[in-house]
């Protein structure tokens, strides 16, 4: 859903100032912040939490007090044990990677044609298509693959007697994100209330 709705603003965003596009983006949030007022927990959760009689309940509410909701919980509790993995386990891990990757560096490389003919004023008909597609192509990609696999291979790649050594990786997390923090600080500078102009020239005097 996050890659969809990405997808979508990108689309908008083709025919829409970017003002009013953060405005549109406020009414769905809106939207689902009011309706969480309303709806039950997730079923699936409820089952997969062990809450029995609740999972039941919410299941109830949703299809109505007069449902027959007993083949449909069945199948849920059975579901449930199986879903999240599926894909990875039945197409392997290294195929998703490698289609992954093919996928972000044709996404790339579409991206960064749309930016050459725009420079170069070709075709500028097709800039915003290319520009559009390869970013979707990219995320799109990266959705399949390389958001989502490498922290599955992560778990795997390990032996049980090395796990707990192995969790020093996230200490490495930290200090490549300490260098990022080192880097905003030191050499990004300010964007807010200026034009590209004037970022442009600060750039250019440091």
């Amino acid at each position: 859903m996050i890659c969809a709705g990405v997808s979508v603003s990108f689309i908008i965003g083709t025919v829409l100032g970017w003002r009013v596009l953060a405005l549109i983006g406020l009414i769905p949030c809106a939207v689902l912040l009011f309706g969480l007022f309303f709806i039950p927990e997730s079923p699936r959760w409820l089952a997969k939490t062990g809450h029995e009689k609740d999972f039941k309940a919410a299941l109830q509410k949703l299809r109505g007090k007069d449902a027959d909701i007993s083949g449909e919980a069945a199948e849920i509790q059975v579901i449930v044990t199986a879903i999240g993995v599926a894909l990875v386990d039945r197409a392997g891990r290294k195929p998703l990677l490698l289609i992954s990757g093919t996928g972000l560096i044709l996404g790339c490389i579409i991206t960064a044609l749309s930016f050459f003919l725009k420079v170069y004023d070709l075709t500028a008909d097709a800039v915003p298509i290319l520009a559009v597609t390869g970013i979707l192509l990219y995320i799109a990609a990266f959705s399949v693959g390389m958001g989502a696999v490498p922290w599955v291979v992560m778990s795997e790649i390990f032996p049980i007697n090395i796990k707990g050594v192995a969790g020093g990786t996230f200490l490495l997390y930290a200090a490549i994100n300490a260098a990022g923090m080192v880097f905003v600080i030191t050499v990004v500078p300010e964007t807010k209330g200026r034009s590209l102009e004037q970022i442009q020239a600060a750039i250019n005097t440091e």
